[in-house]
């Protein structure tokens, strides 16, 4: 299994206790590093429902492989959610409106947090897909103090 680094304790503090402080403290470290409430509460959704993929192992392989190599060409395969606005409006921000939802994912793919595709296998159907950019994530959390691994998923 993958060595993480260690941590200073105050880190390891917030993050080794279960449940909802270790959330809590996630939110606030994606809502620092955003700088936006409702897309942090955005991608923590998509972080929670990449845990829940079938190829959730590939797709921590593949980051962990873009990790290491920063310009790799090959595109991201593993680790794909589907979720419509409806879908996150339905499950996280039921205050918000469908266009809101939607331009609060724009932003983040601007941002480069998550990968935005039509669906490789119906692309008929016109489905987005997306997929969390965890090389990104990591590093913008780390500089702000906060950390992300294989708990913080699911």
């Amino acid at each position: 299994m993958n060595q993480t680094p260690i941590m200073p304790r105050s880190h390891l503090q917030s993050f080794v206790l279960p449940g909802r402080r270790a959330n809590r403290i996630l939110r606030e470290g994606l809502e620092v590093t955003i700088g936006h409430h409702a897309e942090a509460v955005i991608l923590r959704e998509f972080i929670r429902w990449t845990g829940r993929l079938w190829d959730f192992d590939q797709f921590m392989h593949e980051e962990s492989a873009r990790g290491k190599q920063e310009f790799q060409d090959d595109p991201p395969e593993s680790g794909w959610v589907e979720k419509t606005a409806d879908d996150i409006l339905s499950e996280s921000i039921p205050s918000l409106s469908r266009h809101a939802i939607r331009k609060h994912l724009k932003s983040l793919v601007r941002k480069e947090f998550l990968y935005e595709r039509e669906d490789p296998v119906y692309p008929w159907e016109h489905a987005l897909q997306y997929r969390v950019n965890l090389v990104k994530l990591r590093k913008a959390l780390a500089r702000r103090g906060y950390h992300l691994d294989e708990r913080d998923f699911g």
